[in-house]
């Protein structure tokens, strides 16, 4: 099992690989970088499967309500 620091370490390598890999398209393209973006979508895959649950999350966090309840009730 990770911890949140690992967590945090896998989802910013895959966001990295991702940024990375629309970079390439700015390039003409050529078998080489053809063969680069398959590597790269292997590698971002192989890194999804350490966890799967961690990336079935949407990417962004959605603020549900204007209030906090800084209560504890029993």
């Amino acid at each position: 099992m990770l911890n949140k620091f690992e967590e945090q370490y896998l989802l910013a390598s895959v966001e990295r690989l991702e940024d990375i890999k629309k970079n390439i398209n700015n390039f003409p393209l050529t078998q080489q970088l053809i063969d680069i973006k398959n590597n790269i979508d292997k590698t971002i895959s192989d890194i999804k499967n350490i966890n799967p649950r961690l990336f079935s999350y949407p990417k962004e966090a959605r603020y549900l309500s204007g209030k906090y309840n800084s209560t504890i009730t029993e």
